[in-house]
Formats: structure tokens, C-alpha cells, sequence
């Protein structure tokens, strides 16, 4: 076992050796920084103390602690610790670390920890090892012992469970280096790490030692940097009160700052640190921090690690340094409410559904990465802006947003769209675009035919929409049952049909209403608030809407014996498959799962799971609604409440244009016949793509197996791993290794499921655009109002709709929402969206379900907590803080 390694060792040793730290330092020295000497005191050095601590009846204590026991059980171990005595072979090599030091004439050393899990890719466990600073000899085994004893904290343990490391298996290695004499020290990163902008390096510094810009004792000088043309673009002077400096006898001393808003860097030596950070994320080949300091003229590079907090977009939406950046739209995310990537079969069923109906030719130059204005990458599909800007009719574009996402309308109208678009309009894609938008409007003359007689044309759509429900059934039924099925033609076929009939048949339905909502707006837009509110109350409860009929029926369901008098999944499971239930309940079953079994959150994705295939999922989300008895929080209760709700005020706005004149009364009430006719119908286009997806899903499954059979897969599952091409070449091509294939896009998809959301507008630099944040009084937070409203109740802040439930008279607070979510809508008192806009899902359905909801409140996943109390005022779009827990 090598015991202790330099910066100077001939063979790099393993990350496992020395942990990241140690292993960053070995590098940076051999590739020419000038990085302080040091020794290095491998994970090996410490295997017999760990083994020591293991055998200890204070360590069993520990792998049965959970929570504040487990916070107990970690203090006993550091008390063990500090009675650790060093081996022999530790003394032996401690005589070598001493002869190393006198050497390179050390007296005086930072001694810090490497794990060899601390600085990764994926986790940086930054500031929560153990760093002594100005130790000497006389104290050296202390501090050794020290950042030894910090492999055990407390917040270690916890930092790896979040993280998905061993918690049972402890790893420290402990570097001692040369400390320098520090006169500036600080950190810097190769990007924004809060723009998330790739082309700017961001650079925090305090004079004396490094340590008080880490632990936060000061607000450090900040300089921003363009690394690009190397321009210093800001400088923000600190609140440096006090700096900490190194004592010539060892130990440290803590100074005030005479002027503490005095700039500590000069142009030159920001300079330096940039070049310095740019080279570093240049040999890494990614984003980077590092931690430098200053003794005189001279620059010492004193640590570099991977930055882990970052949006990583992929490559191919990437341009390069300098060159005119592109502007993304995430359609994923506004459209469809998934902060989750989707699959890659996912995109290419995406794919068909956007361009089903639009020919190949034009398909090439739309989704054309450099000159179209779609794309697909990483799992998530954007609009390209920058080329939208160079359409005509970009107001009306931009304008359009605000129905689905109001944060990203207000964004677009905040910025100078200059930056973004490109000098040239790119070529054909024009009158591509005009091809494509000609076919939603195939059928015009039925548009007026919803206008002029909306009971006929809701016969013929209802009429049309079983004729549906049939065909697709039939057609993937014939060719499912043949040896030979055809994934490629099957899959294309059921979405053309799906999005012909959308077109053709609903969005006739759906335009006529709109064009009678905005016409019933402009009839009341000099009322006041009030009569603005009761403008949304007459699109409440409105009978024949699917997505709440799902949710009626799922309470309903909910309050059976079957479900309140039944304690786990695999119980129900059971009680379904011996039949030990109801006529009436299953025959409510079946229907449910007839109807709607094939839905699910994220349920545009082909790859995602189904209710029916997974129905202890279902048992479990009903088991929330048994607690359900106050009739204020009753469903039904709740949406004939919204009947009644929506009669009085189509009443009042009757009476307040009769003021006015009888012939405004009669349009008004022939505009909202149309509305009651066919708002309600308005979740229909996405139930029958769903529905089409399904059938996709089943082919693509039986696909899978079939090449499971053939040892072509590992798992059925597997082929939603492959893109739609390499699907439809592997079934021409029976040589083609599609094992490797959907290992390798899996792998490639991976690194873009990251921890943070995903961002409405992003550019082709990784800049992420936001919304400037509004001076609001303290405790409270403001968006858009979408559903009129007033209620106060505890946060429940959830960024999957598995991920907690939704008790009666929780405030649900995420992100955005997709159909899936409705299920959760029935307990909640209210509704918070970070993303989405007044005809975005999950205000659609608030309004349906007479719940008040806000959209467009910037980071307010990140701001609320579970358990607030707070009151949320759907009209005005104010939320008030009433109650901060703490964490």
C-alpha cells in the first residue's frame, strides 16, 4: 500500500487513492500550474482507523439510525475518533511526510481532506470536509486527525444519502500543502453560475486568506468577465469587513478592513484569473471552479473542480464563442408542463405528432437545427426564436406565449430581440411554415358551421370522436396481429389519423370558441375587476370536460369500500384479481380504466408507465381522497358549486349589458352558447393523441419482446431508448446492434437529467433568461391570476405528482402540470405554477374545478416550503406569507 503520494509522483494515482482533491492537485502540477508543493496522505493511510471504528458496538448504533438518531450516532463516532492513536506505519510514514516538508522548506501547511467522492462531476461536497489552516509541526497529527474525523459528520452521512452514495463506507484521504502567505484569495468559475452563461467567468475575492470568501464570513468583491473578447463587464465592490491572514508562527488572525468597498483586484490581475479558470475548463472539457490566491505578483492555482450545478444544453444546440447566439423556447415544458426529459423514442413519437400531417420536405427544412425554428435534443424539444423573429407576424407569435407561459411573454417582451435575430431570414423555411400552419385551418368553412349551429356541429364532433376511438382500436388490433407488424407504418399512421381528425374535426370546435371567448372579453373590457372575475366564472364546471370527468370519476372510486376499507396496493391487487369486490365498484373500475387507464403523468412520453399498468399506483393516489368528508373540499360537491357558480354569473353580465341594450344581450348570449357548446371539449385534442401514443406504446412493447426473443435486447423497455429512425432501420436491418445503440442514448440522455429545472428561454451559449425580480413587500410573492379566488391553507410543494400526496386544503405548489396531474387538483384548495399561462393545463383545469390559481411566479418552487401557510388571491395574483416555517 503506498501510504502517501507528491505532486511530483511518476504514475498518477487513482481517484480512489487520493480522492478528488489530491487527484485535481497532481494534475494541475504536471500540467504547469503553479500550484503550492504538497503531500499527500492516501485513503490507505487511514484503513486501519476506519477498520478500527467499524468493529465498534457505536458503529452498529449507526447503520440503524435514521434522522436526529442518526445526527447522535455520528457524534459518538467523532468522539472515538478523537481518540485514535496513529500506527506504526502511520509513524512511519509521518517521518517521511516531515522529511518531504524540510525538503521543500514547509513550516507551515493547510491541511485539507480528499475524499474520494468530493469533487465529481455529479457532487462536489463543497464545505463540508474539514480544512486547519497556518498548521505546524507541533499540531500537525491534531489536524491530521481533524479532517480525518469530518469523513464521519453528520452532514456527510446526509449529503450522501441525497446523493446516492455508500453511506456505510467512509473514504478520506488528507492533503497537507504548503501554505502560502495569502495577500488576495478567492474562487472563480468558468461560467455565470447564475445566468448559467458559458461565456462569462465569474470571480469573488477578499484580501487575506480564501477561507472567509468559502465560508460566507463576508460578501466578497464579485468581477464578471466576457471570456470571449476578455472584457471585465462588472465590478461589484463587497462588504469585506474583515480578512483573515496568516500568522508567521502558524495559526491564523483575523484583521478588519479599513475601507471595506475598496476594489481588491486590479484589471490585470482579474485578467489573469480568467485566462487562468478558461485554460483549466479548456484541458477538463467542461464548466469549472477554482480556488486561487495571491501572495505578491504571484498567482497560486491552490484547487480546481468540476462545477456541478449547471443547465447543460446539448451540443448540437450549442453555437461557438462569439458567434450570433440562438434563442430556445421549451415546449416541453410550457406546452405539456414535464420538467422531466422524455425518452428518445419519446421525441421521435413527438415528431409525428407535430409533423403528421406536413411533408418530409418541408419537415427537413422545419426542424433543420441551424436554419429551422424546431428542434429536438437532449430529451426536450424547443422553438428556435431566433428564426421565428425573422416570420412575419412575430408580435402575434410572441403575443400567443402568454397563454401557456406568462413568464416567458413577459421575458420576450422585456428583451431586445435585436441580440437574437439573425440577419438573414433562413431559406424556405418561410413558406414551409406558412404549408404547415395552412394545414390547421384544412377545413375553414367548419369553423363558422361551430359559430352559426353549435348543437349541430357537436353532434357531427361527438358523432366523429367515437368513429375515432374505433378506428385506431381496429387499426393497431389488424396490425398488431401480424407476425410482420410494422412499427414505422403503424406508429405513423395511428398519429396521422389522431392529428387529421384534430385538425379537421376538433380545432374547428376549439378556434370557434376562442373567437367567441375574445369576443365576450371585448364586450366587458372597460368593466371593472369585479366583472372581470365573473368573465371566468362562465367557463366553470362545463359539463363533457374529460380531464375532469377523470378526476369526478377517480373521487368517486376513491369513496368505496373497496378503497377506504382496504390498508395496501397489494391487498387491493389481491381483493381485484379474486373478485372479492363489488359489482359496482368493478363495473366503476372498468370504466375508469376503459376510459382513462391509459393516462398517466408525463403521459406524452410513449415510454412512461400507464394507470392500467400500474393500478396499485391508482389504489394508492385514492386512498388521499378517503379524508375528503368536508363538503367544501367534496368534488362533486365542488363542481356543482361551479355550476351554480357559472348560471349566476352569466346572469349578471346579462344584467349589466341590458343596462346597455337588448342587442348586446343577444350576441352575448349566442357567443356563450358556443363557449358552454365546446370549451369544455378543449382537452380533447390531447386526450386522443394519448390515447394514439398508447397504441404506439403497445406496438412498440411487443416490438421490444419480439427482439428480447431474438437476443437483439436485454428488455423489452429497452426500445424506448432507441430514437424513431434507428427503430425503423432496425427492422429493415437485422444485423443492426441495437443493444449498443440504446446503451449508448440512455448513457448520452443521462447527462441532461439534471437537477435543476429546466429553463422556459435559454440561449445558444447556456444563458438562461429570467424575469427581473419586482420589489414586493416582505412575505409576499406575485404572479399572474388565472382563476379567481381566495384561500389559505399549507404549501405542498411537489416537483412530480408521485412524489407526496395532496391532503384536503394543501395550497399545491410546482412547477407546471400536464392532464396527469388533475387526480391532485381534487384535494387541493389552490393552485401555484411557476410555469404556464391562462390556458396552460393546470390553470385550465383550476378553473374548471373552481379552484383559485396563480401561474408566472419566478422561482416559486424555490421560495415556498412545505407547510407555510399562506393566502392566495387568484384575481390580483398576490400570495401572502403568513406563516414561514423553517427547515
Amino acid at each position: 500500500m503506498n501510504l502517501i503520494f507528491t505532486l511530483q509522483t511518476p504514475s498518477t494515482p487513482t481517484i480512489d487513492q487520493i480522492g478528488g482533491k489530491g487527484l485535481s492537485l497532481i494534475r494541475s502540477a504536471k500540467n504547469g500550474y503553479n500550484v503550492p508543493s504538497a503531500v499527500i496522505l492516501s485513503a490507505d493511510f487511514f484503513t486501519k482507523w476506519i477498520k478500527q471504528i467499524k468493529s465498534t458496538s457505536e458503529w452498529q448504533s449507526l447503520t440503524q439510525a435514521k434522522g436526529d438518531a442518526l445526527i447522535a450516532a455520528a457524534n459518538n463516532i467523532k468522539k472515538i475518533c478523537q481518540k485514535l492513536e496513529f500506527t506504526e506505519d502511520q509513524k512511519q510514514a509521518l517521518l517521511e511526510v516531515r522529511e518531504f516538508l524540510r525538503s521543500e522548506e514547509i513550516s507551515l501547511m493547510a491541511v485539507r481532506s480528499s475524499s474520494p467522492e468530493e469533487d465529481l462531476e455529479g457532487a462536489s461536497f463543497a464545505g463540508i470536509y474539514e480544512t486547519v489552516l497556518g498548521v505546524n509541526d507541533s499540531n500537525l497529527e491534531e489536524a491530521i486527525n481533524t479532517c480525518f474525523t469530518s469523513a464521519l459528520d453528520a452532514r456527510v452521512f446526509a449529503y450522501k444519502e441525497k446523493n446516492g452514495f455508500d453511506l456505510y463506507d467512509p473514504k478520506i484521504a488528507v492533503v497537507l500543502q504548503k501554505q502560502i502567505a495569502s495577500d488576495i484569495s478567492g474562487v472563480a468559475f468558468s461560467l455565470n453560475p447564475v445566468s448559467n452563461d458559458y461565456d462569462e467567468a465569474v470571480i469573488n475575492a477578499n484580501l487575506g486568506l480564501g477561507v472567509t470568501v468559502v465560508d460566507g464570513t463576508v460578501t466578497p468583491d464579485q468581477f464578471i468577465v466576457d471570456k470571449v473578447t476578455g472584457t471585465i463587464i462588472e465590478k461589484t465592490a463587497g462588504k469585506k469587513d474583515v480578512a483573515i491572514y496568516l500568522k508567521a508562527d502558524g495559526g491564523t488572525e483575523t484583521k478588519n478592513i479599513s475601507d471595506p468597498t475598496n476594489i481588491c483586484l486590479s484589471d490585470e490581475q482579474i485578467v489573469a484569473i480568467t485566462s487562468l479558470v478558461t485554460k483549466i475548463e479548456t484541458e477538463y472539457n467542461m464548466p469549472m471552479d477554482i480556488e486561487w490566491t495571491y501572495e505578491g505578483e504571484n498567482l497560486y492555482l491552490l484547487q480546481a473542480r468540476p462545477i456541478t450545478t449547471y443547465y447543460k444544453i446539448p451540443q448540437e444546440l450549442i453555437t461557438k464563442p462569439g458567434e450570433p447566439r440562438k434563442l430556445y423556447f421549451d415546449i416541453l415544458l410550457t406546452e405539456q408542463g414535464l420538467v422531466e426529459n422524455i425518452s428518445p423514442l419519446g421525441v421521435g413519437i413527438w415528431d409525428l405528432m407535430a409533423f403528421a400531417t406536413v411533408n418530409e420536405k418541408d419537415v427537413k427544412k422545419i426542424t433543420d437545427i441551424e436554419n429551422g425554428m424546431y428542434c429536438a435534443a437532449g430529451g426536450r424539444v424547443y422553438i428556435n426564436f431566433s428564426n421565428v423573429f425573422k416570420l412575419p407576424g412575430k408580435k402575434i407569435i410572441i403575443n400567443s406565449i402568454n397563454l401557456v407561459e406568462n413568464r416567458g411573454w413577459r421575458i420576450l417582451n422585456d428583451l431586445d430581440l435585436k441580440q437574437y435575430t439573425p440577419k438573414k431570414r433562413p431559406k424556405g423555411l418561410f413558406k414551409s411554415y406558412i404549408k404547415m400552419a395552412f394545414v390547421m385551418f384544412k377545413k375553414p368553412f367548419r369553423i363558422l358551421s361551430a359559430i352559426r349551429k353549435p348543437a349541430r356541429y357537436l353532434e357531427f364532433f361527438l358523432e366523429e370522436n367515437k368513429k375515432l376511438e374505433v378506428e385506431l382500436k381496429q387499426f393497431y388490433q389488424e396490425k398488431c396481429s401480424f407476425e410482420d407488424c410494422n412499427f414505422e407504418y403503424l406508429s405513423r399512421t395511428l398519429m396521422r389519423m389522431t392529428v387529421n381528425h384534430m385538425y379537421q374535426v376538433l380545432m374547428p370546435a376549439l378556434y370557434a370558441t376562442m373567437l367567441a371567448r375574445s369576443k365576450i372579453k371585448k364586450m366587458f373590457k372597460n368593466e371593472p375587476q369585479s366583472v372581470q372575475d365573473q368573465l371566468v366564472y362562465i367557463e366553470n364546471s362545463l359539463p363533457h370536460n374529460v380531464t375532469i370527468e377523470m378526476g369526478l370519476l377517480f373521487y368517486e372510486l376513491s369513496q368505496f369500500p373497496e378503497i377506504l376499507n382496504t390498508d395496501t396496493p397489494i391487498k387491493f391487487i389481491q381483493n381485484l384479481e379474486q373478485n372479492k369486490v363489488s359489482s359496482e365498484f368493478l363495473k366503476k373500475w372498468k370504466t375508469f380504466m376503459d376510459r382513462f387507464g391509459f393516462r398517466h403523468p408525463k403521459e406524452i412520453d410513449v415510454a412512461t408507465l400507464r394507470y392500467n399498468e400500474r393500478p396499485e399506483e391508482v389504489f394508492t393516489m385514492m386512498k388521499t381522497m378517503t379524508s375528503t368528508a368536508d363538503l367544501g373540499l367534496n368534488p362533486v360537491q365542488n363542481f356543482e358549486n361551479g355550476v351554480k357558480r357559472r348560471e349566476n354569473a352569466v346572469k349578471k353580465l346579462e344584467e349589466i349589458l341590458e343596462k346597455k341594450s337588448t342587442r348586446k344581450v343577444k350576441q352575448f348570449k349566442k357567443r356563450y352558447n358556443v363557449m358552454k357548446t365546446f370549451a369544455a371539449h378543449r382537452e380533447i385534442p390531447k386526450y386522443y393523441l394519448v390515447m394514439a401514443d398508447y397504441y404506439i406504446r403497445l406496438a412498440a412493447l411487443a416490438l421490444g419482446e419480439k427482439w428480447v426473443n431474438l437476443d437483439r435486447l436485454d428488455k423489452a423497455e429497452q426500445i424506448f431508448d432507441l430514437y424513431n429512425s434507428e427503430v425503423n432501420k432496425a427492422e429493415r436491418d437485422e444485423t443492426l446492434d441495437i443493444r449498443n445503440l440504446a446503451k449508448s442514448n440512455r448513457a448520452y440522455n443521462a447527462q441532461f437529467n439534471t437537477k435543476l429545472d429546466p429553463p422556459v428561454l435559454i440561449d445558444s451559449r447556456g444563458r438562461i433568461l429570467t424575469l427581473l425580480e419586482e420589489p414586493m413587500e416582505e412575505n409576499m410573492l406575485s404572479g399572474t391570476g388565472v382563476s379567481p379566488g381566495i384561500v389559505k391553507g399549507p404549501v405542498k410543494v411537489l416537483s412530480r405528482p408521485d412524489e407526496k400526496p395532496i391532503l384536503p386544503g394543501d395550497i399545491l405548489v410546482t412547477k407546471a402540470t400536464d392532464p396527469g396531474w388533475t387526480i391532485l387538483f381534487l384535494n387541493a384548495a389552490g393552485v401555484l405554477l411557476e410555469s404556464g399561462g391562462a390556458l396552460q393545463h393546470g390553470a385550465s383545469v383550476a378553473r374548471e374545478s373552481g379552484k383559485p390559481c396563480i401561474v408566472g411566479i419566478n422561482r416559486v418552487t424555490k421560495i415556498l416550503r412545505d407547510g407555510q401557510i399562506i393566502e392566495l388571491n387568484g384575481s390580483t395574483g398576490i400570495i401572502k406569507i403568513e406563516y414561514k416555517k423553517e427547515l
